[in-house]
């Protein structure tokens, strides 16, 4: 009997074996992690859904926007259209307020609950704004203002507000001054130079007007 321990075939001895189970164990760790990372794996998010008030705002006709009021943006960007030449024309009521701004003038702003300015075509794309005394009815004065848009740009230089007497004169003319019409309301804002000369006194200054009225029916 010969005494050589026996050799196992090829691919069949203890460390095939091991080799082989080694082997399998690794196959199935990886079949065990990908079934671990599958079950993980989120599905894809639905897209994201806009809710019928956001769609039926943005489809909504531009006709509902035109309600708002006419403002210089709205005019700008084209979602409400300018006032047309004939709507500055006509009487409009309502209150005013002038500030002297000038020595020996009272500073306290005068107040006028029953101002009134009535507005007439003059000629191409100019109106004019004649405020009137309320105390009399008498005109006055009158402005000439060049339209754009919803806005009228009175022209400088013009006398407002100007008195004379024996005891001497108060020269007063526009610096500045623009007219705005938003929904048959009226705003008027001038600021002017003035001058007073007497045979005491000689003094600048300045006038600041405001008035806010609606157009008379």
């Amino acid at each position: 009997m010969s005494t050589e321990k026996p050799v196992s075939p090829l691919g069949f001895g203890s460390l095939a074996n091991a080799e082989r189970t080694a082997s399998d164990d690794a196959d199935m760790q990886r079949e065990a992690l990908k079934d671990y990372t599958g079950s993980k794996r989120e599905a894809p998010a639905e897209p994201a859904r806009i809710s019928s008030s956001v769609t039926e705002h943005i489809s909504r006709p531009l006709a509902l926007e035109r309600t708002l009021p006419a403002t210089s943006a709205n005019v700008a960007a084209g979602s409400v259209p300018p006032p047309k030449p004939t709507d500055w024309l006509g009487l409009f009521r309502g209150k005013d307020t002038t500030r002297y701004q000038i020595p020996n003038f009272p500073s306290q702003p005068m107040d006028d609950p029953n101002a009134r300015i009535r507005v007439e075509a003059f000629q191409g794309q100019q109106i004019k704004f004649i405020l009137i005394d309320s105390s009399n009815d008498k005109d006055l004065c009158t402005l000439a203002a060049t339209l754009d848009g919803i806005h009228a740009k009175v022209d400088p230089g013009q006398p407002c507000f100007g008195t004379e007497d024996d005891e001497g004169s108060l020269t007063v003319r526009v610096k500045s001054g623009l007219g705005l019409l938003q929904d048959s309301t009226l705003t008027l804002d001038l600021t002017l130079d003035a001058n007073i000369q007497s045979e005491q006194f000689q003094a600048d200054g300045s006038v600041e007007y405001h008035f806010e009225g609606k157009k008379n029916s």
